[in-house]
């Protein structure tokens, strides 16, 4: 197995320069891809969270059906998107 790596990089500094090379490349994709910051994600889940709080506080008590139900259903979904944001940027430590 040594010789072969060896034979294919002849010498460490090469092998050292092609794994620094990938690394660099790997960095340079995680900023393409990079949609929102780590401060836009925050105000995105508090708004979330905030909506269903909003939601649960004064359309949930007052539900009869009809449009007022399915206002209150979809105002749930968006509520229930804060807790995974909050915690992504909890794991991956994002400022």
């Amino acid at each position: 197995m040594k010789r072969l790596l060896c034979s294919h990089f002849s010498s460490v500094g090469n092998l050292i320069k092609k794994l620094k090379k990938g690394l660099i490349f790997m960095n340079n994709v995680k900023e393409r891809i990079k949609i929102f910051s780590g401060a836009q994600l925050k105000y995105i889940a508090f708004l979330s969270m905030l909506i269903d709080h909003t939601n649960k506080a004064l359309i949930y008590p007052n539900l009869d059906g009809g449009a007022l139900n399915r206002l209150s259903d979809f105002f749930d979904i968006l509520g229930r998107i804060a807790f995974p944001i909050f915690i992504f940027l909890l794991v991956s430590r994002v400022d």
